[in-house]
């Protein structure tokens, strides 16, 4: 769990006491700020949660993306050392 997930809960929290306490003292501003807070901390306790599912997927999508990068090298190389012994065997190509 994240600092944003935290977050969004408290004011998640904070936002409905606010808008409740609008609703019992009769004013609207209040309350309506508690609507907003609430909103705000519901958006932030999302993103919080898709951020921890994004990141392990993006750690390893990016270390997959180094391996194939690394094995394309192998790759290359070794068609080289192939076309060298080639070439040695047979003269040409």
């Amino acid at each position: 769990m994240n600092n944003d997930i935290l977050r969004g809960k408290w004011l998640e929290i904070s936002g409905q006491i606010r808008e409740k306490w609008g609703i019992l003292s009769d004013n609207y501003p209040v309350e309506v700020e508690g609507k907003v807070e609430r909103l705000l901390g519901i958006l932030r306790k999302t993103h919080g949660y898709i951020r921890d599912k994004s990141e392990p997927r993006y750690k390893d999508s990016h270390e997959l993306a180094e391996i194939v990068s690394r094995l394309s090298g192998i790759i290359k190389k070794k068609q080289s050392i192939m076309a060298i012994a080639f070439i040695a065997r047979y003269g040409q190509l």
